[in-house]
């Protein structure tokens, strides 16, 4: 990811995953660029370009883009740390971290007996590192960097960030149900059925995630049960007790398992029939549409016609397949310009329209406009 000033690997320990290394501010920021820029490592580069007096180009730098982590490992990164309601409980909810026209990724740190202060925040666009301290390497204020550094990281981000195009993260996938559950913060066992929230049957492969739940039969054991460590994504180990620390752990668990009361879940026999393929939200693009032309600078008003079972309540929109907001409210019209919405190109754009009922049913439409200078 680009950080080069840590120096000696053998003076680093396991600390070294909760920041126990030195590194420069603009080697930790261009390194969270990676995450700002869905798993894309970009080498910084101080002078774009050189001109003359007449607007000749001299020199231009060139990019060498590497994909250095999977966009998907980065969209999570970036979806927790642009999670405000998380951070509520430490910073407060309209904290310095907090913009409520955009999401902004951001991340503090304090080194120990406060003598660094940091922050680390970005958007698609735009990646800000802060550092604050005492040149000598003394203590300062005895306030973590939420407190100290980031009320100037926010005051310079409320300046630059209106010049910038509001840009949006992707939303990362599901966890996948093929991870061993004890990876997914599963305690209770192995083996479960899934049923669907809202009607209390069976899931099916309509039932969307977010009204799943796992229910597991009890069968609790230390988590080395069902982990190799020296494999830890393979099978399940035939037997456990190889490993030398595997009854060190499992005694206490199962003596505490002696005073728990765990029931057996019943199984239901029906499948979900609230989430199904008639019942998904049917919707059309009545604007924008691929008879008319859009001028760049035009605000465009997309608004759609709907039918379904079920209410809608939030319609997600992409261009070229890049996310640029929601409407949550009847009649769930949206207004952009193109020139405000860096994926729009000129000619030929695709309008998708994501769509959601009240029962979490989802479907989409696609569409094209067109638009010129």
């Amino acid at each position: 990811m680009g950080i080069t000033s840590l120096g000696d690997v053998n003076q680093y320990g396991l600390t070294l995953v909760l920041g126990g290394g030195e590194v420069s501010p603009l080697d930790l920021t261009s390194a969270y660029g990676v995450f700002a820029n869905q798993g894309v490592r970009n080498p910084y580069i101080s002078i774009l370009k050189v001109e003359n007096a007449r607007g000749e180009v001299l020199e231009e730098a060139s990019y060498n883009p590497e994909q250095v982590l999977s966009a998907e490992t980065a969209n999570k990164i970036s979806d927790i740390l642009t999670d405000n309601v998380a951070r509520i409980p430490a910073y407060g909810a309209n904290s310095p971290l907090y913009f409520a026209d955009r999401p902004v990724a951001a991340k503090t740190g304090t080194t120990n007996d406060f003598r660094d202060v940091w922050i680390v925040g970005y958007t698609p666009n735009l990646v800000v590192g802060a550092w604050g301290g005492n040149n000598n390497n003394t203590s300062i204020d005895k306030k973590v960097a939420g407190m100290v550094i980031a009320p100037m990281w926010r005051a310079f981000m409320d300046e630059a960030l209106p010049s910038l195009p509001k840009e949006y993260f992707m939303a990362p996938e599901p966890t996948s149900k093929e991870i061993k559950p004890v990876f997914r913060g599963v305690w209770q066992g192995y083996n479960f059925f899934t049923i669907d929230k809202i009607s209390g049957r069976l899931a099916t492969e309509f039932t969307p995630i977010e009204t799943q739940q796992e229910i597991y039969y009890p069968d609790v054991h230390e988590i080395l049960n069902w982990v190799d460590k020296n494999d830890p994504y393979g099978a399940v180990p035939e037997n456990p007790s190889d490993d030398p620390q595997y009854t060190h752990w499992e005694y206490p668990v199962q003596q505490w398992l002696k005073t728990q009361y765990l029931p057996t879940p019943k199984e239901p026999t029906g499948n979900d029939n609230i989430h199904t393929l008639s019942n998904s939200p049917k919707i059309g693009i009545i604007n924008p549409n691929n008879i008319s032309n859009y001028n760049l600078n035009q605000k465009i008003t997309i608004e759609i016609s709907s039918n379904g079972t079920y209410p809608l309540s939030k319609l997600d929109f992409y261009i070229n397949n890049n996310f640029i907001g929601s409407s949550n409210n009847s009649p769930f019209l949206f207004s952009f310009t193109p020139a405000e919405i860096s994926s729009v190109q000129i000619g030929k754009n695709t309008l998708k329209i994501v769509a959601t009922d009240l029962v979490l049913n989802k479907a989409e439409v696609t569409g094209e406009f067109n638009v010129s200078e």
